[in-house]
């Protein structure tokens, strides 16, 4: 296993060093939706980077092991950070919805294959769950940013009536999308905190904006309904 384990902590700290060769900064099209979340949102992305690459060198040093599958999963998503980051600053954005997806997909497939192998001690609780619930997290969200970006390339304004029904339908399919995580993370509350970190983001962002009565309205709408998902399973649970 120590070819799977290397290979994991230099695709881990190869997304440390693909920020510093790249130019891309989230403008142009990236910056075009209401529901764009607000700017300090993103830091979040610091934190993933830095929780995944503290835990992949303990990783590369320690006894532990994981099956193939997991080390095969992350470490595509780590590639896949500087893929898209490659992509982005190309203006290629069928390119970035698409390296989102299956990173979403790579994510949900070893998340839960995580949580069946267990957190052996407090280091693996805090930078491997927490590096790698949050990238869950933010994807499940984050992926339907992607989708828009590219919908709203072809020419419809953010502003415009189509363009603000076309946000709501965004905004439901991030939830829905944020439910189906927690429902496979077995409703893991670092993916659930996640999860609140971008909406509030979202909402903060479209209070800065003009014309985003509706779309506020409508995103603490599927707030409420996301958070009845996640406590009202949490509670039943507690109580059995």
């Amino acid at each position: 296993m120590l070819i799977y384990k290397i290979v994991f902590f230099v695709t881990a700290v190869s997304q440390i060093f693909s920020i510093f060769f790249s130019s891309f900064s989230g403008g142009s099209n990236f910056n075009e939706l209401l529901i764009t979340p607000a700017g300090y949102t993103f830091a979040i992305w610091g934190v993933i980077i830095m929780f995944s690459s503290i835990y992949a060198l303990l990783h590369l040093f320690g006894t532990r092991t994981f099956s193939r599958p997991v080390y095969l999963w992350l470490s595509s998503v780590y590639v896949c950070f500087t893929l898209w980051l490659m992509a982005a600053e190309r203006e290629m954005l069928l390119l970035t919805v698409l390296i989102f997806l299956f990173m979403y997909f790579a994510l949900l497939k070893a998340f839960p294959r995580l949580l069946e192998q267990g957190f052996a001690n407090i280091q693996e609780k805090l930078f491997l769950q927490g590096g790698v619930g949050m990238y869950l997290g933010w994807s499940s969200v984050a992926v339907l940013a992607n989708i828009g970006v590219y919908a709203f390339s072809f020419g419809v304004q953010s502003s415009s009536k189509l363009g603000i029904y076309l946000q709501m339908l965004l905004v439901l399919l991030a939830a829905l999308s944020a439910g189906y995580a927690l429902y496979q993370s077995k409703r893991n509350a670092v993916v659930f905190a996640t999860h609140w970190w971008a909406f509030v983001g979202i909402l903060v962002g479209l209070f800065s904006r003009e014309q985003t009565e509706l779309l506020i309205a409508w995103t603490l709408v599927c707030v409420v309904g996301l958070n009845v998902f996640y406590f009202k399973k949490r509670l039943r649970s507690i109580k059995n």
